[in-house]
């Protein structure tokens, strides 16, 4: 699309013919160099090229009718002549606006015959163009060329055109030149070549005369709408400009310029202009119409020993005389010698002089003039005191007579602060990095200083500043620069701990020095003093935070241990550095094992156990010892006891209507006593001990028989029911035994001396010395009830 519009505006750009020096009230805005000063005289002026520059910065517009699109052109237009025939030279710059803060450019140039018949024979133009019929005429043709690259960028960008000419050949070739610059790139376009191939011997552009048409030959460099006659209208405008001409292989800046265009059709609506050193600066508002500068030169001395010019236009084709002699203005000032001087300055366009002024009685001293910031210096060796106050400077004014070494102080230094040296700018404009500086004639010299600050930090730390580590308590460190602290620990010898966070400090401009305020956090040592015994689960010592609450418990325990704290203090609150004494108890749990049971035991750490008592396990189970055993208690243990005790369980057992309570060994026979009431024997049988608790004795009853022997002795037995007894009794006068059937109680049993024995019965003839007698059971009546003496019978193991 873009390319439809460059060869719409192309094909449609065609001429004004003005019949006057008035603008029109539609015209393109920018400079015009038409050969008139605003003093009213006139020059005549050719150059075989002419330059012009444009910044842009930005801007929205829209092009009318015709056009009706968001674009303007930028015309650098000439009027070329070989002495014979004039033309129309247009080397343009189309710019459209892509309404997202870019731009599209691209560049086209034109050509028109301005000598009767006002045409372009086609057959005698070359170029990478084509010569085309001008639109609404019926016998009017020119030659066009449309660039075919389109560039889109971002501003601020500069754009240079530039058209040459010259004869090669014999014939007017025209070369157009487009130079583009931003941020990013720069780039040069030779963009179209274009040979007229009239013989010439001669061939320039031309300011200022009159020529076969109405008006006067003009150099413009203007910006209008985008072709055909259209205005261009500006809502928003940033740009600046110059047009220069070649004379003498150097550009110079056009003598003298009015703000409207004189010769193109297209114009513009919005823009305003003023100059500025060299430039037209335009903006957006009301057109201006009129001269952009009057020529005019000014001289000031400068610290007496340089003269300074004040030119309009700034880089115009000047020059001076001094004592006779004319030197070009090259830059804007000059050193001269001690002396005065009668100067004249000149404003020329080619060979003809258009402005002269003279300037009398001009002083110059020959002094080295030293700016400095602190108001102190030494020249050849001796301190130079002597200086004024101007514009924030202490300015020294040194005679010159010969060669000066200047010293300047490193630092100045203040209260807490201090001005160190940067550097020396020179006479010459470059900068001594050095303190010393050699001056080997009158010049300027500034010495400039920054501005640091002495900042203290409440400790030694390490800093990062300017690239480099330093360890510091104090420092001076330049205004608006940055130090970095690193995340650091510092340590002190009664036992605090500062932690220095990681934080940038900025040095601000009107702050001052002094000691600064870190982000830190403080920590302070706590010893505790342990009695020589120390448990993970107690506080370790070491740093704690500055407010911290410590808390000591009173008992710590679990299923082995068993810790008893004993302190002054069981919750401190951590101000400053402490040392606590604590008393630390411990007891391990030593578990004792026999047979199935065991039981556990609290023993103090260290401590020496001597087992020799029983050990109660529960209410019915006790270890009973029998072997002493010795142990030492440095951690929970389990002991074996086997060996060295046995279990005993507390037993109670029941018979006929008592109970008797008794601590009995495990696996011991339990062997209880006869009893006798009455007429009856009640035998028990032995139980085995296996467990605490109860046991009901299982037991036989005895009848009583009575043995009446001859002799008048009696034996008393107990005999089961039911069963035979065998009782001793006389039998031809000795004893014998008789078999008798238990059948009551007591059984008295009573023969004589000689008997039949009876059915079942039979006699014994063991002597009775051969007897063996039977155990008699001693029944011994108590208060309650029956003692009974138990045999106890231990079982093998």
């Amino acid at each position: 699309m873009n390319r439809l519009i460059i060869a719409f505006i192309v094909m449609t750009t065609s001429l004004l013919f003005l019949i006057s020096a008035l603008h029109s009230s539609a015209s393109a805005i920018g400079i015009n160099d038409i050969g008139l000063t605003s003093q009213g005289q006139n020059y005549v002026y050719n150059t075989t090229s002419v330059k012009g520059y444009f910044i842009f910065y930005g801007g929205s517009f829209y092009s009318g009718k015709p056009v009706n699109y968001n674009v303007a052109s930028v015309q650098l237009n000439t009027v070329l002549t070989n002495g014979i025939y004039c033309y129309f030279v247009q080397n343009v710059l189309v710019v459209i606006a892509n309404g997202n803060g870019t731009y599209t450019i691209s560049f086209v140039d034109n050509l028109w015959n301005l000598t009767p018949p006002y045409t372009v024979i086609p057959s005698a133009v070359e170029g990478n163009g084509e010569v085309c019929k001008a639109p609404n005429t019926s016998d009017t043709y020119f030659y066009f060329y449309a660039f075919p690259q389109n560039i889109t960028l971002r501003p601020p960008f500069n754009v240079t055109l530039i058209s040459n000419v010259s004869v090669v050949s014999g014939y007017i070739e025209l070369r157009f030149i487009a130079i583009l610059t931003n941020s990013d790139f720069s780039q040069e376009f030779v963009y179209d070549d274009v040979r007229v191939l009239n013989p010439s011997s001669q061939a320039y552009f031309i300011v200022g005369r009159n020529i076969d048409y109405p008006t006067r030959a003009d150099v413009e460099l203007v910006i209008g709408g985008g072709g055909s006659a259209s205005t261009l209208y500006v809502y928003n405008w940033s740009s600046k400009m110059m047009l220069l001409y070649l004379y003498d292989g150097r550009y110079y800046e056009v003598p003298s310029a009015i703000s409207y265009s004189y010769i193109t059709a297209e114009s513009a609506q919005g823009i305003y202009e003023y100059y500025d050193n060299g430039y037209v600066v335009q903006t957006a508002g009301n057109n201006y119409y009129g001269e952009l500068w009057d020529i005019s030169a000014n001289i000031t001395v400068v610290n007496y020993s340089k003269v300074e010019f004040n030119l309009v236009p700034a880089y115009g084709e000047w020059s001076y005389e001094i004592n006779g002699k004319v030197f070009p203005v090259n830059s804007s000032e000059i050193g001269l010698p001690y002396g005065e001087y009668n100067i004249t300055v000149f404003l020329s366009v080619g060979q003809t002089l258009l402005y002269e002024k003279t300037f009398k009685n001009i002083v110059v001293k020959p002094y080295v003039v030293v700016k400095s910031e602190v108001p102190s210096l030494y020249v050849n060796g001796e301190k130079f005191t002597n200086y004024t106050k101007e514009g924030g400077y202490y300015v020294f004014y040194i005679p010159f007579k010969g060669p000066l070494k200047i010293e300047f102080p490193q630092c100045y230094y203040l209260n807490d602060s201090r001005l160190k040296l940067v550097g020396v700018l020179l006479d010459n404009g470059s900068v001594a990095q050095s303190d010393v500086v050699c001056a080997e004639s009158p010049g300027v010299y500034t010495a400039t200083y920054q501005l640091q600050y002495l900042i203290r930090f409440p400790y030694n730390i390490t800093v990062e500043y300017d690239g480099s580590v330093y360890h510091v308590s104090s420092m001076y460190f330049t205004v608006g620069s940055s130090v970095y602290v690193p995340e650091q620990n510092i340590t002190f010898p009664n036992g605090t701990l500062v932690e220095v966070l990681n934080q940038t400090v900025k040095v601000r401009e009107g702050g001052e020095g002094g000691e600064i305020n870190l982000l830190t956090k403080v920590f302070y040592y706590v010893k505790f003093l342990y009695n020589g015994v120390y448990v993970n689960q107690l506080p370790r010592p070491g740093f704690y935070p500055k407010g911290y609450c410590i808390s000591l418990p009173k008992e710590l325990r679990n299923s082995t241990t068993i810790v008893i704290i004993n302190s002054s203090y069981y919750k401190v609150k951590v101000l400053s550095p402490l040392s606590l004494r604590v008393n630390v108890t411990v007891y391990y749990r030593v578990t004792f094992v026999l047979g199935n049971y065991s039981v556990h035991v609290f023993y103090e750490r260290g401590s020496t156990v001597d087992l020799t008592s029983n050990i109660t396990v529960n209410d019915y189970v006790v270890f009973v010892v029998e072997k002493p055993l010795t142990l030492t208690v440095n951690s929970p243990q389990t002991v074996s006891l086997e060996g060295h005790f046995m279990v005993y369980y507390l037993v109670e057992v029941h018979y006929l209507n008592r109970t008797i309570s008794a601590l009995l060994p495990e696996g011991g026979l339990f062997t209880p006593g006869n009893v006798s009431i009455g007429n009856y024997t009640y035998v028990f049988s032995p139980v085995d001990i296996t467990h605490p608790g109860a046991y009901f004795l299982n037991y036989t009853v005895y009848d009583k028989v009575i043995d009446e022997l001859p002799t008048g002795e009696t034996i008393v037995l107990y005999v089961k029911n039911g069963t035979y007894a065998s009782v001793p009794v006389y039998y031809d006068g000795k004893v014998v035994n008789e078999t008798v059937l238990v059948t009551s109680s007591p059984l008295v049993v009573s023969l004589p001396q000689s008997f039949a024995l009876g059915p079942g019965n039979y006699v014994n003839t063991t002597s009775s010395s051969d007897s063996q007698m039977l155990k008699i059971v001693v029944l011994v009546s108590l208060v309650a009830g029956l003692l009974v003496t138990v045999a106890l019978m231990r079982k093998s193991r």
